[in-house]
């Protein structure tokens, strides 16, 4: 159950990069600029080549490499489109519902494993599922047809992601995949954003708030972690158990309302009205999550 500690790990870190994005987006970037600069920031993975082995990838490595580079940046951009209509307790809970279907479809085709619908994995899929919508769900959180498209798209294609890095790893050294596919994610960026991302880095209204450099900083330094310890669990885990690294998401948000719950008390900028509902809310995801988590450890 490696894999399963790897991946909560994973949220926690992403929980953190989320904090500390309250003290450094000045205002919402274009998806087309922000996605750009997303890739762009994967090439600090080149820091870790001296630790990698290379070798020529066969064609299916190769092809996988490149599909899961471009799947997550397209995912990214139309996540970021959704975002942009500020409708975030509305798209995150369809967002994940969508995606962990879409996981197990393409999980069950590409890998043609049945093991997943065991009875045991079945109601453990349930209750972290279950778990997950309930730490972001919202009262009247009905998508705007508008969005609705661009959620299914997005759902899709990090579903695409998750599943071709998983091809990945199962043929090539898991640093060495990390690296290529965090390029593929950059060339991929670059051709198709590259020309809005530039002028947008010369205007007078930046994303960023230049006065929080330092927190910036923080903030991609965790999401650089989550990104790399949820690389590694997908690379431990089992095609079949793959699904379960998606909605254990759930984890990420419940991690994030707790630290901006206690951090209100004491922080500004985390100041939020938080009811009685939400904190019950949260607290019944917490406890599906665990009993998920408890059945998946334990029960055979």
């Amino acid at each position: 159950m490696l894999w399963l500690i790897t991946a909560l790990s994973a949220y926690l870190f992403f929980a953190l990069g989320n904090l500390g994005d309250k003290f450094v987006l000045a205002g919402p970037p274009k998806p087309q600029g922000y996605t750009f600069w997303v890739a762009a920031g994967g090439l600090v993975s080149l820091l870790l080549v001296p630790f990698a082995v290379f070798f020529v990838p066969s064609s299916a490595v190769l092809a996988a490499i490149i599909i899961a580079g471009t799947s997550y940046i397209l995912g990214l951009y139309f996540l970021y489109s959704a975002l942009e209509a500020g409708e975030v307790s509305k798209i995150m809970p369809a967002l994940g519902g969508f995606l962990a279907v879409f996981t197990l479809i393409i999980s069950s085709l590409l890998f043609k494993t049945g093991d997943f619908f065991s009875l045991r994995n079945i109601i453990a899929f349930t209750f972290l599922f279950g778990g997950s919508m309930a730490a972001v769900w919202k009262r009247g959180s009905s998508l705007a047809k508008q969005n609705f498209k661009i959620v299914i798209l997005a759902a899709f294609f990090f579903a695409a992601n998750y599943n071709f890095s998983k091809v990945v790893f199962s043929g090539y050294p898991f640093l060495s995949g990390f690296i290529l596919m965090r390029i593929a994610s950059f060339l991929a960026g670059f051709a198709i954003f590259a020309r809005f991302a530039l002028p947008e880095a010369f205007s007078s209204k930046p994303a960023f708030n230049k006065n929080n450099t330092g927190f910036f900083v923080l903030a991609q330094t965790a999401g650089g972690a989550g990104f790399l310890l949820e690389s590694l669990a997908i690379s431990l885990v089992s095609a079949a158990f793959l699904p379960f690294v998606v909605v254990l998401q759930g984890a990420q948000y419940l991690f994030l309302f707790f630290f901006s719950y206690f951090l209100s008390m004491k922080v500004k900028v985390f100041k939020e009205n938080f009811s009685r509902r939400a904190v019950w809310q949260r607290i019944l995801a917490l406890i599906l999550i665990v009993c998920g988590l408890l059945i998946l450890a334990f029960v055979k």
